[in-house]
């Protein structure tokens, strides 16, 4: 028989720390005493435990934790954005997707790096970074990270939002954050002197560009600067020729279109944890994803290998399972295929019967199943085990005779047309 296996292998680098533990916070639907101690002891233990968010918060309590890593980084990435907390996970486990990785924390929370970090002291030939970040938020974050790779020693960054707050990356290369004096109230915006340059850059916040579209004049700013902001997507301030500020509507963007899913998850277990989580956002609706394939069928003639488990993403988008069991056949013994695993791509393991379907079959249909090997040849010398019956699966989802063709001669030898095992 012809046989093709395919394989696929990923590989996941994990640094453990310590076991898993009950989130202390987690509270039943919120409400007071219902925690994980209290599903312990709850007669539906078992039933509760199957929920999501359970055995997620009370993996000790549910056996449910976890000491290997998704192995699909779309299935890690909705772990993040859907949980958040890692209870279920043993804390420092530590999941590689290329450079990036997802770290669960002493606090049991996901966090989420890139490996090398992506700030690095520049290179002997790189100018360090000499401009501030533009937002305190992103300054902040660069402050937790506290290198300053990257940036020029001696750079300081405040911000409106903190008046008396600085950010200063020191001579060890760290970021060090500082209170200053207060200072008095900048100077409302005035038409610049003719020997000071214009203000190119617009107010950091609507609310602020408001300010000044209210008080009309655009003193100080650049002539046709343009402002658009977040909060109001469609909406831009422009200081015009007369020194105006001017507000206007744009024309909306195109909503971005992403086609959907259309390939199933690779292996059952990957789509099991689709499955758990209940939403099949992102996938085609109508999607078919078949799996666990056994032999269906009692004879010869109506043998086929087909899946059980179907998951369909149905109109709700919500992952259905539909679950077909194979009929029970009379009789025992090898020949009884019924409810036996097997492998699509395979040629089934007893002849099927010529014009019997084959629309199951994903082998190669250029190629032959092959059966019933005996010794045949002319002389002692030139007998060998080959096959004597050979089918292929035809255009027409049939199985198809090859109607093999041998010289009519018997060899003087003994195991002449008795059945054999080929090599």
């Amino acid at each position: 028989m012809a046989a093709w296996p395919a394989f696929a292998v990923l590989v996941l680098f994990v640094a453990v720390a310590s076991a898993c533990e009950d989130d202390p916070t987690f509270l039943f639907k919120n409400k007071e005493g219902k925690t994980c101690t209290w599903v312990s002891g709850a007669k539906n233990k078992k039933r509760l435990c199957k929920r999501r968010k359970i055995n997620t918060a009370c993996p000790v309590t549910c056996k449910t934790c976890r000491s290997e890593c998704p192995k699909k980084k779309r299935n890690m990435i909705k772990l993040y954005e859907k949980t958040k907390k890692c209870n279920n996970f043993e804390a420092g486990i530590r999941c590689y997707y290329d450079s990036e990785f997802y770290e669960c924390d002493d606090s049991k929370h996901w966090v989420f790096g890139v490996d090398p970090p992506i700030h690095l002291d520049p290179p002997v030939d790189i100018m360090p970074i000499t401009i501030c970040p533009d937002t305190e938020k992103e300054m902040k974050e660069l402050y937790e990270e506290r290198s300053c790779g990257g940036y020029q020693v001696g750079l300081r960054c405040s911000y409106k939002s903190s008046p008396n707050k600085f950010y200063e990356c020191d001579s060890s290369g760290q970021w060090l954050m500082g209170i200053s004096e207060p200072e008095p109230d900048p100077p409302i915006h005035l038409d610049p002197p003719v020997d000071i340059m214009p203000i190119t850059i617009c107010p950091e916040t609507e609310m602020e560009m408001k300010e000044l579209y209210d008080k009309g004049s655009c003193g100080g700013y650049q002539v046709g600067l343009r402002c658009n902001y977040k909060s109001s997507p469609n909406l831009f301030y422009d200081c015009d020729a007369s020194g105006q500020w001017l507000m206007g509507v744009s024309d909306p963007e195109p909503p971005i279109h992403l086609d959907p899913i259309t390939i199933c998850p690779d292996s059952e277990e990957e789509m099991k944890e689709l499955y758990e989580i209940g939403s099949c956002g992102g996938y085609q609706v109508g999607l078919r994803c078949s799996y666990n394939y056994v032999y269906m069928g009692c004879n010869a003639a109506d043998i086929q290998c087909s899946p059980t488990n179907f998951y369909v993403c149905d109109a709700s988008e919500k992952w259905e399972l539909e679950v077909h069991s194979p009929l029970p056949c009379v009789g025992d013994g090898d020949e009884i295929l019924s409810g036996k695993s097997c492998d699509p791509e395979r040629c089934p393991p007893i002849e099927p019967k010529a014009g019997s379907s084959c629309s199951w079959y994903q082998g190669n249909k250029k190629d032959s199943c092959v059966y019933d090997y005996k010794y045949l040849g002319c002389t002692p010398e030139t007998l060998a085990c080959v096959p004597t019956s050979s089918l292929h699966c035809g255009e027409k989802d049939v199985w198809v005779d090859d109607g093999l063709v041998f010289i009519e001669c018997a060899a003087n030898d003994e195991r002449w047309d008795t059945k054999c095992e080929p090599e």
